[in-house]
């Protein structure tokens, strides 16, 4: 009896092993327990498009929260609590303006659960506390007073203070992946009604439509594709569809496009105040309608194979992310140039077209490249010839874009119409009328032969 007892003693601690942390902010430790504002999510846009390649870092391998300035009349905390006791494993410093009155520390350490543990909680851009530092070895205990505090980052325009959690190996590698999204483990969860998500906010006109064009050149990674097409955003500006065939506000598309999508959202806890920067959904996705002016009213567009036309753009769930190996996905899903160039906003600009047809998420394994042949034929292979022919006739539709946020609830959409001008009306019959006379001097009919080459005009 007594083994039998240890047993089920060992299998009730097994199955009790969790990763869920408490939040790593606030005042106190108490206020670990409260949900906080998000700075920046896990896969945003993290370093220049031009700047990624198959040796840097790219999208966002963490989560950061800021030190935000006051919006409640409250003093917001800079403290930095740890999620769990353990010994550092890895220290980094680095110093700003070093043996000056400005000098600025920034630390990077990594907490594992013990030395022998292959991987831990990774904690950067912060100060250790008043006289002390960190060496491989030191213990960080849990629960008693602050680890740290956040660094004063140097980064003009703006200097700002925050911090980045992300679970790495024990020895952090930048080009290595962040191991796993934070969100999954916070308690309490980043869910409502503790924790509110915003995307779509200013969308408005943001939306648009370009030629296709492969987004990366491997044989070119700093510069090659969409800047090689379009080298300044004047170039790209003018290559965007616009209402081209009449003045009702509506663009014009044809042939093979690239669709790019905006947003700025939020995620706003119960401390850190409103956020004063904007993230990524968790998820995204978009669909296809068009007008039936039969029934005055949106239909879903079919797919060849009769289903609706979905696509699923990525899922920044709980995956290994950030990665040098994720470069190409990093340049194929965000724009070579963001709103802040664009349109002098702030924001980001996504490509929606560079992904795969698959039937749901699965996380940024559904980027690729890809477009839209708008002029696609009914059996999914080569454009078509004639309308009758084509998936998406001319006319107008919609594509709508959903965002999703942690508990993977459709949090907010947006619409933009446009039209489709893919064929173009051809003459059956002319007549030739003397103008003096009114007599008919030359009268030809025609009627279209379709044929594997399309439609000849046959004299009648």
């Amino acid at each position: 009896m007594r083994s039998f007892s240890i047993l089920i003693v060992l299998v009730a601690m097994l199955a009790g092993t969790s990763l869920a942390i408490p939040w790593p902010v606030g005042f106190t430790q108490g206020e670990q327990n409260m949900t906080h504002t998000i700075m920046n999510n896990y896969g945003d846009y993290h370093i220049p498009w031009s700047h990624a390649c198959e040796d840097s870092v790219n999208f966002h391998f963490g989560i950061d929260f800021d030190y935000p300035l006051p919006t409640d009349g409250t003093v917001e905390s800079e403290n930095v609590w740890s999620v769990e006791a353990g010994e550092v494993t890895y220290t980094y410093l680095k110093i700003y303006h070093q043996g000056t009155p400005k000098e600025v520390k920034e630390w990077v350490i990594v907490v594992c659960e013990d030395e022998f543990a292959e991987e831990g909680w990774c904690y950067q851009h912060i100060e250790p506390p008043p006289d002390s530092i960190w060496i491989v070895g030191s213990e960080i205990t849990f629960g008693i007073e602050p680890m740290a505090t956040m660094a004063e980052l140097q980064k003009l325009p703006r200097k700002y203070k925050h911090l980045h959690l992300m679970r790495s190996l024990a020895e952090y590698v930048s080009s290595d992946p962040a191991l796993l999204n934070p969100l999954a483990y916070f308690f309490p969860e980043p869910v409502s009604p503790d924790f509110l998500w915003y995307y779509f906010l200013q969308a408005s006109d943001r939306y648009f439509f370009l030629p296709n064009i492969d987004a990366v050149d491997p044989t070119n990674q700093m510069t090659g594709g969409w800047l090689d097409e379009w080298p300044n955003v004047a170039d790209a500006d003018s290559a965007m569809f616009t209402d081209t065939f009449g003045a009702d506000s509506v663009i014009d598309i044809s042939g093979d496009v690239d669709f790019f999508g905006y947003v700025w959202g939020c995620g706003v806890g119960e401390e850190g105040g409103d956020s004063q920067f904007y993230i990524m959904p968790r998820k995204i996705s978009w669909t296809l309608f068009s007008w039936d002016a039969g029934i005055a009213d949106w239909v879903p567009v079919q797919e060849p194979d009769g289903s609706d036309f979905v696509r699923h753009v990525v899922d920044f769930g709980d995956i290994p992310l950030g990665g040098s190996d994720n470069w190409d996905e990093y340049k194929q899903l965000y724009f070579a140039y963001q709103p802040n160039v664009l349109f002098g906003e702030t924001g980001r600009t996504y490509c929606l077209t560079n992904c795969s047809d698959a039937e749901d998420w699965d996380g940024i394994n559904t980027i690729e490249e890809n477009y839209w042949d708008t002029a696609l034929e009914t059996i999914g292979v080569n454009p078509a010839y004639h309308p009758i022919n084509m998936v998406t006739r001319d006319g107008l539709y919609k594509a709508t874009v959903y965002a999703f946020d942690w508990e993977e609830n459709q949090a907010d959409e947006f619409s933009i119409e446009f039209m489709l001008h893919n064929t173009r009306e051809i003459a059956q019959e002319v007549c030739l009328v003397d103008a003096v006379t009114d007599q008919q001097v030359w009268h030809a009919e025609w009627v279209a032969s379709y044929d594997t080459d399309g439609f000849v005009p046959v004299k009648n």
